[in-house]
């Protein structure tokens, strides 16, 4: 069948073509094949598991980062920056839209520990994503969130080369990766 929405679209042109048949049972089919094709195209998200009691901590080294429009080459010293802490339980809750004026204390270190590898749309578009997708799904207030995740940062990073951590829900103890469902 197809596998890609524009197959789907090229497919169904071939309909039009075809010498049998009504119009309407061609419009008809038409239509039955862009919709499935185009639930087919939706990029399936894994689910959540609602019952899980553990967080990701999420670690990486960008080639290039941008720190407040800057562009500086390599990540912070220790070696790694901070690209989020997951709930496995949820994703793009209900919450309050990203503030960053409820983070003006935290603005220097997630300058520094917490850039946009990619640069598109600065820290502040990366951290607003990180909150609405994960953050608030965590039960933290705004804060708490972006000020756990950099604890949890300074805390694990540069213990080993590892880039993720499995962590307990309830104390932020380090759990096997097997734990987080990896």
């Amino acid at each position: 069948f197809c596998v890609h929405f524009h197959q789907c679209v090229s497919s169904s042109q071939n309909i039009f073509e075809r010498p049998s048949g009504g119009i309407m049972m061609k419009l008809a089919t038409k239509f039955a094949i862009l919709a499935v094709c185009a639930a087919r195209s939706v990029e399936q998200v894994p689910l959540k598991d609602p019952q899980s009691n553990t967080y990701l901590l999420q670690l990486q080294c960008c080639d290039s980062a941008r720190l407040n429009g800057t562009v500086t080459l390599g990540c912070s010293l220790d070696g790694h920056d901070l690209h989020g802490l997951w709930p496995n339980w949820g994703e793009d809750c209900d919450g309050p839209s990203f503030d960053e004026s409820e983070i003006s204390d935290l603005l220097p270190q997630m300058n520094q520990y917490w850039p946009s590898c990619d640069g598109s749309g600065g820290n502040d578009a990366f951290w607003a994503h990180e909150w609405s997708k994960h953050g608030t799904c965590t039960g933290m207030s705004m804060h708490d969130y972006f000020a756990t995740a950099l604890e949890l940062r300074a805390k694990y990073a540069g213990q080993t080369d590892t880039e993720q951590f499995c962590l307990n829900r309830d104390d932020f103890s380090l759990l096997s990766m097997d734990a987080c469902g990896n």
